[in-house]
């Protein structure tokens, strides 16, 4: 528990004493600053209102600061409850359209519809029509950052207007590697009921973005950790764009575990010569009861679902394909090659190093990611068994329950189910993951539909735009008559003894590197601990020495993975608080967590120094 989570809430206890007094003079203008501000600060400052430890667990000057804090937030909610009675009353004394006729009025209801908890940089509100601009410029003059008009018009750079659900995804792109936080749609027109298809797409499209942004959030210490863990295996074994030669003109089938793969599964043993077969991990317990061995095992999810592998015979596989970010245990399996893909930027020059292409795959599920490599690696023809795509109590066919099926996750998303067109007409249920992967396919398929052939042979599920819905059974039934060459020539050991030289090389500059910037956030904290007010001369010298931090952890490929989703969080944070205290309180707390990356970093670095050395 640190000291800045008292001063947060403090800063916010006089800010709601003083918009309860403007309030209750009269002055509406200064409470309602006041009150766009503590939305903001709640906002801003949610991850530290929290009383901390259990009290059991804490000594005593803990106890006497959670005792303070708790007594403090108590009076500060209370002073919520004013406000909101204050703004609801405020709003109803008025009928609407008499508050609509005004920039006060509109103001005023603007006041009772955002709600007391609010991000303005992150938070998106749609409205249904502002023909004089109205309440978007009342918006913009809070601060809020995304505002979606359910009408015709040109886009600006925070106003987004949508007319049809065609315009929703070009429209909103711009936003897609912005963090995105929640939606209400204030209702503004004389008709209260917006476009349902049009709400529906712009949901679903929000909803790739929020799960894009939480997968980066939730994972981006996970990958760079065992990116490093992982780089002295990557650079001693093969590049997944050396399989080009072997997927070049052929068809592949792409395995994974839906209950649908139940249909179709055995047909794979009479045509294991012929087609290449990528099967997800967590379809193998699904092929070992057929006694099916996969030509390739892919994997994304960077946690450990090795369990999924067990019974299964690696060394009868001829490859693993793998990102770089991947837990190390896969690695460590004895399948006959791996073939390693560049999730993110490579790390410590690894992709130089090894003289491949960091060639990136697109796609948030490891189905969707194995489609999109066959299509980069010249496969003719795809063609998809067991991706369902739909949501189902039914355990994984195989027998086995297994963590989910892509390296994204949706914690922070509504769970609500959503229907979407199902394979054989009507419709079909399913969660906000799938969701997302169903576009992802349906947007390859819009990209490559001209150039091969991918087919959707689930035979259950859902329904895939772009792709053909045909039984696996007749893809089979052709004649090929060109059976498959999965030969490669191995590494040589002096190239992976050069390959591990230049590699330790960088791992020495980067914990360098590493140590300049402990030295600087140091000097931060040192800084902002002797800062008393924004008057304060060493004001200066602490932005100074922050942007030279900045720009050290920026030249680090480790650190700037792990710790940049946090900073630039903790940044958007800083620029919406007009408080100088709150400002402090958030750089100490940048600083403190970019100490306990560097302590992490620095270990993992040690770990491969220790194990290329002991390999030389």
């Amino acid at each position: 528990m640190h000291a800045y989570q008292l001063k947060s809430v403090e800063l916010m206890h006089d800010k709601s004493e003083k918009a309860v007094q403007c309030a209750t003079s009269g002055d509406l203008h200064k409470a309602r600053e006041l009150v766009d501000e503590l939305r903001f600060l709640r906002a801003a400052f949610a991850s530290v209102l929290g009383l901390g430890q259990e009290e059991q667990q804490q000594d005593t000057t803990q106890k006497e600061y959670s005792k303070s804090l708790a007594q403090l937030v108590s009076k500060l909610n209370a002073n919520f409850e004013t406000i909101a009675q204050w703004l609801n009353a405020a709003q109803a004394a008025f009928p609407q359209q008499t508050l609509f006729q005004s920039k006060e009025g509109i103001n005023i209801y603007l006041d009772s519809q955002i709600p007391a908890v609010w991000n303005w940089l992150e938070d998106i509100i749609i409205i249904q029509e502002d023909p004089k601009k109205e309440f978007t410029t009342a918006l913009r003059a809070r601060g809020q950052k995304k505002i979606i008009v359910l009408a015709a018009g040109d886009n600006q750079k925070d106003i987004c207007y949508l007319e049809t659900p065609d315009d929703a995804l070009p429209g909103l792109r711009d936003w897609a590697a912005d963090p995105v936080g929640r939606t209400i749609l204030i209702s503004n027109a004389l008709d209260p009921k917006p476009n349902e298809t049009l709400m529906k797409e712009i949901r679903e499209v929000f909803l790739c973005f929020i799960i894009g942004t939480n997968t980066v959030r939730n994972f981006s210490r996970t990958w760079a950790l065992q990116q490093i863990r992982n780089v002295t295996r990557v650079v001693s074994h093969k590049n997944v764009m050396d399989l080009a030669p072997i997927f070049n003109g052929k068809i592949c089938i792409i395995v994974s575990p839906g209950p649908s793969l139940k249909n179709n599964i055995a047909l794979l043993e009479d045509h294991a010569d012929e087609h290449i077969v990528i099967a997800v991990a967590q379809a193998c317990p699904a092929l070992l009861k057929h006694s099916i061995y996969p030509d390739y095992v892919m994997v994304v999810d960077p946690q450990d679902y090795s369990h999924v592998l067990e019974g299964t015979d690696c060394s009868k596989i001829p490859g693993l394909i793998i990102g770089d970010v991947c837990h190390p245990i896969f690695y460590a399996m004895p399948f006959q090659n791996i073939f390693t893909y560049f999730a993110v930027a490579p790390a410590l020059d690894s992709a130089n190093i090894m003289s491949a292409e960091p060639e990136p795959l697109f796609g948030g599920s490891v189905s969707v990611a194995a489609t999109d490599l066959a299509i980069k690696l010249g496969a003719k023809e795809i063609c998809l068994i067991g991706s369902d795509l739909s949501f189902t109590d039914e355990i994984y066919y195989g027998g086995v329950s297994v963590i989910g099926g892509g390296a994204t996750k949706a914690e922070e998303v509504k769970t609500q189910p959503f229907t979407i067109p199902g394979y054989f007409g009507g419709e079909v249920t399913t969660n906000p993951e799938y969701v997302s992967f169903k576009r992802e396919f349906e947007q390859l398929a819009a990209e490559n539909a001209e150039e091969l052939t991918l087919n959707n042979c689930t035979e259950g599920g859902a329904y895939i735009q772009g792709f053909n819905h045909i039984p696996l059974a007749e893809v089979l039934s052709r004649e090929i008559g060109l059976k498959k060459n999965l030969a490669l020539p191995e590494n040589s050991a002096n190239a992976i003894r050069s390959n591990l030289k230049n590699l330790l090389r960088n791992l020495l500059e980067e914990r360098t590197r590493l140590n300049k910037v402990n030295m600087l956030a140091r000097g931060c904290m040192q800084l902002a601990e002797k800062i008393s007010d924004p008057i304060d001369k060493k004001l200066a010298a602490l932005n100074k020495k922050e942007k030279k931090l900045i720009l050290a952890i920026n030249s680090t490929t480790s650190l700037d993975l792990f710790c940049t989703p946090e900073i630039e969080a903790i940044q958007r944070q800083i620029e919406r608080i007009n408080s100088f205290e709150g400002n402090i309180a958030l750089s100490k707390s940048m600083y403190q967590m970019i100490f306990d990356a560097i302590e992490e970093i620095r270990l993992a670095l040690s770990e491969q120094i220790t194990a290329i050395k002991t390999l030389n």
